[in-house]
């Protein structure tokens, strides 16, 4: 007798459940909206995440091998005498100087973020509407991260401020592109690239590391390691 009690209590009432519901149906409507209008917002708020891999095989030298002493010329151990196992390889590839020179090359210390619209930024990489040139020697020693906060209207004419490790440093208003910015840590040119838009309102954000600062970045994003330690192969990987 005690059981059946327990069973019948242990029933869900669907149809009371359901009256209910008529009954306040204006708040379950609301509800509905609500969380529907929060799903869309989350799905176009959300930046996707792209996993970029690239694979490296590591061939032991053979000085008989004319083609096999020009690769190991060209390879990332031969800048270190030629890393003949794939342990020695991925500490090279890991170490601070390839990764600094790689971020020279590349221009990997300046990052430029677009507006898309009200609320959404998008990385630009080489497509950037705005380019940063400077002294050579200033991203070699520079001890701050500068951010730069540009505006541009639909004629061309820019407002910008620069930040440095969140302090104002300098702002200039209604100036045409190239423009010249003077701060305390040097000169720097602004000038817009083949990627802008012209007659387009435009808002970016471009952060500008010293190299140095860019390559501990990087290193801390870029994952490297042996998959398998039978094979001579190192993988490379990194969420963006």
């Amino acid at each position: 007798m005690a059981m059946e009690n327990k069973n019948k209590t242990a029933q869900f009432d669907w149809m009371a459940f359901i009256e209910e519901c008529k009954s306040k149906w204006v708040l379950c409507a609301i509800s509905v909206f609500v969380c529907l209008c929060i799903g869309g917002l989350y799905a176009i708020l959300k930046q996707p995440i792209y996993v970029t891999k690239g694979s490296v095989l590591v061939t032991q030298e053979d000085q008989s091998s004319a083609a096999s002493e020009m690769v190991a010329q060209f390879s990332v151990g031969g800048m270190f005498a030629g890393s003949s196992t794939v342990d020695d390889e991925l500490a090279v590839m890991k170490s601070h100087t390839v990764f600094r020179s790689t971020v020279k090359e590349l221009g990997l210390n300046e990052i430029c973020r677009v507006k898309k619209n009200l609320i959404q930024w998008r990385y630009k990489y080489l497509d950037a509407p705005i380019k940063i040139t400077c002294n050579p020697s200033i991203p070699d020693t520079l001890s701050v991260a500068l951010s730069f906060d540009i505006s541009v209207d639909e004629n061309g004419i820019a407002d910008i401020e620069v930040k440095g490790n969140k302090r104002d440093l300098t702002e200039v208003k209604n100036v045409t592109f190239p423009t010249l910015i003077q701060t305390v840590y040097g000169d720097f040119e602004l000038s817009l690239t083949k990627d802008y838009k012209q007659g387009e309102d435009l808002r970016a954000k471009i952060a500008y590391y010293s190299y140095d600062l860019a390559t501990e970045i990087y290193q801390d994003i870029l994952l490297l390691y042996v998959p398998n330690k039978k094979a001579n192969m190192i993988e490379i990987s990194t969420n963006s």
